[in-house]
């Protein structure tokens, strides 16, 4: 019965962890995404330039699976619901309370 409490034990912790790794990836990916997007803000560019680099950026170092399908979703969707929806987006994968105003200052321009 130990053994048995034991191996529910280690599975759970190591539940746990990865998990926890998840989340954390989660949350320095999407952090990493709104310092593009400030960064993006303080240029310039035309509007179709800073999507050009945008969606460059996310497709060169977005990694974890549910923020990349997340932001592929987020193409057709109105500009003026973006922000909302990446929002629950980030706590859905982990990362309750993520905001980024640098984005939603981008979508309405």
């Amino acid at each position: 019965m130990n053994k048995v409490i034991a191996t529910f034990a280690i599975a759970t912790l190591a539940f746990s962890t990865a998990c926890s790794n998840k989340d954390e990836l989660a949350a320095k990916e999407l952090n990493a995404f709104c310092r593009e997007v400030e960064a993006l803000n303080t240029t310039n560019d035309e509007p179709l330039m800073k999507s050009h680099k945008l969606a460059s950026f996310l497709t060169a170092n977005m990694t974890h699976e549910g923020l990349k399908k997340g932001f592929l979703a987020l193409a057709g969707v109105d500009p003026s619901q973006k922000y909302e929806i990446l929002k629950r987006l980030a706590e859905q994968e982990g990362v309750p309370g993520w905001t980024c105003p640098a984005f939603e200052v981008y979508q309405s321009k």
